[in-house]
């Protein structure tokens, strides 16, 4: 049965400075000073990522504060120090090692895949626990060694979901792909690929594109003689993502496009003010939303999180979890960095994101995937604007 999402699923984009913080968290945190366990985090707040990577500080810092606001952990009270590296490699760099250099055992980030590649090593170095909240595996680059977690799940386990999508709902035999030309891009393709055929269903074209590409018509026009039931592509590059939608319209391919990526809700807000806008557009994402109560974590977080951001995400939900798993491990006098990794390994959490549960290589692989339909009734017109900011963006399918 189909179930519709609140708006705590859209994406919250920017970072909206002073919005509506309640007056009292600022006088409590400062009452009653104590020692202090610090968290570092690295995260773009400008360039390309930091239109989803503020999201991750703000959810950080929610769980922060209500740590604070609880008492501490052990007397201690909790605080994040933030090192801002732009989306650029060198910065990222930078700011890990002046965060170690602090003092810091413990660090979030960086946000993408690239950052995340250059900074295991010097985690394993300089001997500080790594959590990674955002950035993914490229399986041909193995997993994190002995000090870095991955808190976001692995490429493999999203495209299972979405090979069991292609089967289930969409009885599809026969797939396109269209990725990024780089090894994250090859890195999912190759992953889907080897799902879909262990369901029976055949690859048709396996397109690639370079990111800053604004044609896609020489890659559209190979998927629509390919003649595919649906059309897999990346939800994660933002407006690349929705002109490649739009475009795919455009050129009459008009079966069911399937979007993958944690950061598809800035592609859905650029969708729904463009045309063309139809009912057969749909993302894998994370089980996240409203929608799922049996997780009061989940829903805690959604209510607090909306007066500090806007909406709610799963980007800001894996900020939230990263700092509550480190809570726990606090609580158990785990501080060392390698024994806080061996108490998260160890534990089974509900989390803002989902059920949090590592294997052995340091890779979430208790969070569920979900899917989602786009909403037409979702888009602003000048004859429905009340009705379309009511309307839920996305539709839970299942």
């Amino acid at each position: 049965m189909t179930r519709t999402i609140g708006r705590s699923m859209l994406f919250v984009g920017v970072l909206l400075a002073g919005l509506a913080t309640p007056v009292d968290w600022s006088a409590r945190l400062n009452a009653q000073p104590r020692a202090r366990f610090r968290i570092g985090l690295v995260t773009a707040l400008s360039g390309w990522s930091g239109a989803f990577a503020g999201d991750v500080r703000v959810g950080a810092q929610l769980a922060v504060d209500e740590i604070n606001l609880a008492g501490g952990v052990n007397g201690r009270r909790f605080e994040l120090v933030i090192k801002d590296d732009w989306t650029n490699l060198e910065a990222s760099l930078k700011g890990f090692n002046e965060l170690v250099a602090s003092g810091v055992t413990v660090i979030l980030g960086p946000d993408t895949t690239e950052g995340a590649l250059a900074t295991i090593p010097l985690a394993r170095q300089r001997n500080v626990l790594q959590i990674l909240p955002t950035a993914q595996t490229n399986d041909e680059r193995g997993h994190a060694d002995d000090n870095t977690l991955f808190l976001y799940p692995p490429i493999r386990a999203e495209e299972v979901a979405t090979a069991k999508f292609a089967q289930e709902r969409f009885r599809a035999r026969k797939v396109a792909i269209i990725n990024p030309e780089d090894p994250y891009g090859d890195a999912r393709s190759r992953a889907l690929t080897e799902e879909l055929r262990k369901a029976n269903i055949e690859v048709v074209a396996d397109e690639r594109f370079k990111q800053i590409q604004g044609d896609f018509s020489p890659q559209i026009k190979k998927i629509v003689a390919s003649q595919p039931d649906i059309v897999v592509f990346p939800a994660f590059l933002f407006e690349r993502s929705a002109m490649l939608v739009q475009q795919a319209r455009a050129a009459g391919l008009r079966v069911p496009l399937v979007g993958e990526g944690a950061a598809c809700s800035l592609t859905i807000d650029i969708l729904l003010k463009g045309d063309p806008i139809d009912n057969q557009i749909f993302f894998v994402n994370e089980a996240f939303s409203q929608e799922f109560r049996d997780n009061p974590v989940m829903q805690r977080f959604i209510e607090a999180y909306e007066p500090r951001a806007y909406v709610a995400n799963t980007l800001g939900a894996a900020g939230h979890a990263a700092v509550m798993l480190i809570r726990d491990a606090v609580a158990k006098n785990a501080l060392a960095p390698r024994a806080m990794k061996e108490h998260i390994l160890a534990s089974k959490a509900q989390t803002a994101l989902g059920t949090v549960a590592f294997d052995r290589n340091g890779d979430n692989v208790g969070v569920q995937y979900s899917l989602f339909q786009l909403n037409p009734a979702a888009k602003p017109t000048e004859a429905n604007v009340a009705a379309a900011q009511k309307a839920p963006q996305l539709i839970l399918v299942r």
